[in-house]
């Protein structure tokens, strides 16, 4: 008799981690190295969540504040720097997070089977219905979307299987029969994921075979999904067999796992190479390893782009745009129009001939000049004092957040999305981010002149339309790139060599890192309703030197300030599961 399994990610309700709806549920922040000369942020928010009854609550707006804090070596300035170039450095990308269908929802075991993609393929693949150019369009976004699922479904299995490896580690030194039991569970979990993964690929198997007879085209968008598939099959059980050389394997089940182990990859190089799909091994040249990783990276692009949302300027923002532009050219036009009107009136000069030039139209020529030039400097300072004053709360950039779904002629409206860059001056920042400052310990704040540029993110969103989609799809990820190239030019080199005593107090030389220290503040808030929820802070310190950066460092704060360590990435929650009396949403336009 097996053992009871330690419960799936699905078990886990979120009242249970978080019940007071706050700041730290709604958003989950992080940062990472993406190579050398790029740090990411990224950033997930809730476009729905559960209440403390059955209630859904949808969020309205989230707003990120990044406050770099750039060292005075850096001699980042207005004039050496300016938001241009800081625009120029930044890649900032929105899509949904993919949808985190339990198995059952994957196969259309649950009352809401309009959820299952493998469903949805099913019905379009067996109607006849619809022309082949919509179909097609149909079928190649609910493909993607399942091949997401997947993806998200197999990463799940191989994190819940890892958790219990762990488990074994840990019980090394625990008696017999605890290990015994930790062994059979591992064991029951290995086989459970194994058949309900290879259920799932099963399953895709008959669609594929259905959209044999409907054109190469259809056929090629399935294969592209197939393939995909094959690759995340391929991760999975090559990770699963690593664990093997991690942990001590119970004699009972080693020879059992790792056969069937052997088994599953030998028939997916075999069913790889039936398909013509690129397999690589320990033994595969670099050029095939290339085409093999360029070839993988583009499918994985390829389905990713079904949870892509566009985003488009907004008409008036257009105009709104050059407000300050068109105000500042107006005075201007007026100084010049007023300049020339006052000097011909005062000197009398409304028409020249050659018997009227002398050295008062030599006057009058070099007045208007300077008129002229005033006028220039009249109207690119008042652009800047309008957009930074009287303006100065209007965003860089404002736009709609579109989403086309399959089957849907127009774009889905989710929400707006809007951004801000500019400098700020160390002693006018926000009271709460000086308190902050002040409370890290950081000798140069006291000692050296720093340079602040303040990056706002505002994301307005409508989450009750998402509803209309039919997928369990929760929350919108957003993420920056920032490269911190141009950032460098002024440092030293990486390494300073000097003098230290040995263990014997004797000299000798040792190559010293130099690095510096970019001090990152993110202030991050949520509004539900009319209401704006607490605010969250994280205070990260990027350590760079000449060759780019080192490492990113998260500083602790209060309890009460950081970031909650909640990572509802792992809690699959779905709050509309209990709202079975609600009418079914309609299209919204």
């Amino acid at each position: 008799m097996n053992p009871e399994l330690p419960p799936e990610d699905a078990d886990i309700s979120v009242e249970s981690v978080a019940s007071p709806l706050s700041t730290r549920r709604l958003i989950k922040a992080d940062l990472r190295i993406v190579e050398p000369m790029q740090m990411e942020a990224s950033f997930q928010y809730r476009l729905m969540v559960k209440g403390t009854g059955q209630e859904v609550i949808y969020p309205k707006r989230y707003q990120i504040e990044s406050y770099f804090i750039f060292p005075a070596q850096m001699r980042i300035s207005p004039s050496s720097y300016p938001i241009e170039s800081f625009y120029r450095d930044l890649k900032s990308y929105i899509n949904f997070r993919i949808p985190k269908l339990s198995f059952k929802e994957i196969m259309g075991y649950t009352e809401n089977i309009e959820r299952s993609p493998l469903k949805k393929m099913r019905d379009e693949l067996l109607s006849p219905t619809r022309k082949n150019g919509e179909k097609l369009l149909f079928l190649q976004q609910e493909g993607r979307v399942f091949a997401c699922s997947f993806h998200t479904f197999i990463n799940r299995k191989i994190r819940r299987f890892t958790r219990q490896i762990d488990r074994i580690k840990r019980l090394r030194s625990a008696s017999s029969a605890e290990q015994d039991v930790a062994d059979r569970q591992a064991e029951a979990i290995f086989y459970e994921n194994f058949r309900k993964i290879m259920e799932v690929f099963r399953e895709w198997q008959k669609l594929l075979q259905l959209s044999q007879g409907l054109g190469p085209e259809i056929l090629q968008q399935m294969r592209a999904v197939d393939e995909y598939l094959v690759h995340n099959l391929h991760d999975y059980i090559l990770q699963v067999e690593r664990q093997f050389y991690d942990v001590r394997v119970p004699k009972h089940a080693g020879e059992n796992w790792r056969q069937q182990i052997k088994v599953a990859l030998r028939c997916l190089r075999i069913y790889s190479k039936l398909q013509k799909y690129q397999w690589v091994d320990d033994q595969s040249g670099e050029l095939d390893l290339e085409r093999y990783f360029f070839h993988r990276g583009t499918l994985k692009r390829q389905m990713w782009s079904a949870l892509y949302l566009d985003t488009r300027t907004k008409q008036l923002f257009k105009f709104q745009q050059q407000v300050g532009a068109m105000l500042a050219a107006g005075f201007a036009g007026l100084w010049a129009v007023s300049a020339d009107f006052i000097i011909r009136l005062n000197t009398g000069q409304w028409g020249l001939s050659s018997s009227s030039l002398g050295a008062s139209t030599f006057l009058l020529i070099t007045a208007l000049t300077m008129a002229y030039i005033m006028k220039d400097r009249i109207k690119e300072l008042g652009r800047g004092y309008l957009k930074g004053g009287l303006i100065g709360d209007m965003p860089d950039n404002s736009s709609k957040i579109l989403y086309q779904s399959s089957g849907s002629g127009e774009p889905l409206h989710v929400g707006y999305h809007e951004e801000k860059v500019s400098y700020i001056d160390p002693n006018k920042i926000p009271e709460d981010v000086q308190a902050l400052m002040k409370k890290v310990p950081n000798e140069r704040w006291e000692q050296e002149p720093h340079t602040i540029i303040c990056y706002r993110k505002r994301v307005d969103l409508q989450g009750k339309r998402i509803r209309h989609l039919k997928r369990k799809i929760r929350a919108i990820y957003t993420f920056y790139r920032l490269n911190v190239s141009n950032f460098l030019a002024p440092l030293d080199l990486p390494y300073e060599e000097l003098l230290v005593p040995t263990r014997q107090l004797q000299a000798t030389s040792r190559l010293f890192p130099k690095v510096y220290h970019i001090d990152l503040i993110l202030r991050l808030k949520a509004t539900v309703g009319a209401k704006e929820e607490d605010t969250l802070y994280q205070y990260w310190r990027l350590v760079i030197n000449k060759a780019g950066l080192k490492r990113i460092d998260l500083i602790p704060l209060g309890e009460a300030e950081e970031q909650a360590s909640l990572d509802y990435d792992s809690i699959e929650e779905d709050p509309l599961s209990s709202m079975d009396t609600l009418a079914s949403p309609r299209p919204l336009r």
